[in-house]
């Protein structure tokens, strides 16, 4: 099983939410790989933040995830980062919902990124 999410780097997206819905709702129709789903969740304020935490993007949870799939999902991210003009996390998380990072792309995409959310993103 995989399981990978992307999410906007941000916690001020009013202005760019419905564009960025849209996108990722185009993107995930297109994309061939089961188990996508569209994220956009305010968490409840904390006592200390200005802004709650936003998760606005995608998660998945398939059996099958390939390098090329991996690849076309980056290449999406960074033109929208470049587009947005804000950074995309993409991590994992398990099955006590504990989330770990696995790479931030801002505009292009490290080295060695696919590799590393491809094994990062594998939980047995």
């Amino acid at each position: 099983m995989y399981r990978l999410f992307v999410y906007a780097d941000s916690s001020e997206l009013d202005h760019v939410e419905r564009e960025l819905l849209a996108s990722v709702e185009n993107f995930t129709r297109a994309w061939p790989v089961e188990g996508v789903r569209v994220t956009n969740r305010k968490a409840p304020l904390m006592e200390d933040q200005g802004t709650p935490d936003w998760n606005l993007g995608l998660r998945v949870e398939t059996h099958r995830l390939t390098r090329e799939n991996v690849e076309a999902l980056l290449l999406f991210v960074s033109e929208m980062s470049r587009r947005m003009n804000f950074p995309f996390v993409l991590g994992t998380w398990d099955r006590s919902s504990n989330t770990r990072d696995l790479c931030f792309v801002d505009g292009h995409v490290p080295d060695a990124a696919a590799g590393r959310i491809l094994e990062g993103a594998h939980a047995v």
